[in-house]
């Protein structure tokens, strides 16, 4: 029943190499209390947080931890862990899927199930990202916050998009930038032409430095050969391969511009890997590292930056006067308060899966432990029924 994160980089593994649609689903034609969606992409989760739909989301992937409150929601697994029986078990109406969801053995045996799916690949630029926010909005029968949130994210780019052809106007110079994705400091992949990386990097009037369209395996050849300017990695693995120290002992670092100058931006890895509400913040950052900063530029959580005030009692905001981010700390309040006090709605998943994990190992009849565990993962599970049958965990601390 529990997962684990088995293997981050493989669910970044193509994520520039697939561009074409399909199974592409058509506005819902169900009220809004029914629609039901396990979303399979750390991308479209947030979205569908910022169109203020997150209450909707009952299955997530591994990766989608973004806001805060998808944590809470059932964690599916890993890319190459998903199962259709569990995502069924979930009741959903809707699947949203990427290029890392197989087609023949997720997709379409949800299609036949009745199920709507949607195959959404990782968006690499802002037209892919329109498109796929647009998507998602008209599905969710919020066709208007769609284009309210498209508005939001040209708005946030005026700044970064003025400053930009500022440099340009004046000749200033422009950097080369590698992008790589670690696991340990022996392996890992790299970035160039045609991936979401080199589409932020572009907008930020900067060029992916590896010439190579498509993720490839990192070898010293390969960073040397790009003698790139400056490094974009992710957070995540950067305390596992030891910060500055720890790049600066990966073979071939050493040996290009940027690691005689120390120049490694450092973003959250959800930020890096593809086009999402964030968009604006993110290319921000990376501009902030590249120009304005000299040395290492790493930059933690965007959530975690934000004071806890922006969490507002009201329920209903106008989005219209609300930032991107202000909006999902709304639904997370939301979604807070149509939970029932007596179930284990509220629960972390870390409690939840632990209650599934002693059903599943329980002795009573398997069709009785199925109902049970889908209550567990929808959230409407009684707490008194969890207590009366021995399940409740060593600790009722939500």
């Amino acid at each position: 029943m529990r997962h684990s994160i088995l293997f981050p980089l493989i669910g970044v593994l193509f994520l520039g190499s697939i561009c074409s649609y399909a199974y592409i689903t058509k506005p819902s034609s169900k009220k809004e209390s029914e629609i039901r969606v396990v979303s399979l992409n750390l991308n479209m989760t947030e979205t569908i947080f910022a169109l203020g739909r997150g209450e909707t989301i009952v299955g997530r992937d591994t990766l989608s931890i973004y806001p805060p409150q998808a944590k809470k929601i059932y964690n599916l697994g890993g890319y190459g862990q998903l199962g259709v029986e569990a995502i069924l078990a979930t009741r959903p109406t809707h699947v949203f899927g990427t290029s890392m969801v197989s087609i023949e053995r997720v997709l379409k045996p949800l299609e036949r199930a009745g199920v709507q799916t949607a195959y959404i690949p990782f968006a690499k630029d802002l037209p892919e990202c329109y498109a796929m926010i647009n998507q998602l909005a008209a599905t969710l029968q919020v066709p208007e916050k769609g284009q309210w949130l498209i508005n939001s994210i040209e708005k946030e780019l005026e700044p970064l998009r003025k400053k930009v052809a500022e440099r340009i106007a004046q000749n200033k110079p422009t950097f080369n930038v590698v992008s790589m994705f670690f696991h340990g400091t022996r392996s890992g992949l790299i970035f160039g032409k045609g991936s979401s990386h080199d589409g932020m990097l572009q907008l930020v009037g900067s060029r992916a430095a590896f010439d190579v369209a498509g993720p490839k395996p990192i070898t010293p050849e390969a960073i040397f050969s790009t003698q790139a300017d400056a490094v974009l990695t992710n957070r995540e693995e950067w305390d596992t391969i030891g910060g500055v120290d720890g790049l600066m002992q990966i073979p071939g670092i050493a040996q290009i511009p940027a690691g005689k100058t120390k120049k490694f931006i450092v973003l959250p890895r959800r930020l890096i890997i593809g086009f999402g509400p964030q968009v604006a913040l993110a290319a921000q950052e990376i501009y902030k590292g590249l120009y304005e900063h000299e040395g290492p530029y790493v930059v933690d959580d965007f959530y975690e930056k934000q004071k806890p005030e922006m969490v507002r009692n009201q329920v209903v905001v106008s989005v219209k006067q609300e930032s991107i981010l202000e909006t999902m700390m709304v639904q997370a309040a939301k979604t807070k308060s149509q939970n029932e006090k007596d179930t284990v709605a509220e629960w972390s998943y870390e409690r939840r899966s632990q209650v599934a994990d002693a059903i599943e190992n329980s002795s009573y009849p398997e069709m009785m432990k199925r109902g049970l565990i889908e209550k567990v993962n929808d959230g409407t599970a009684s707490v008194q029924t969890i207590k009366r049958l021995g399940f409740m965990p060593a600790t009722s601390a939500q």
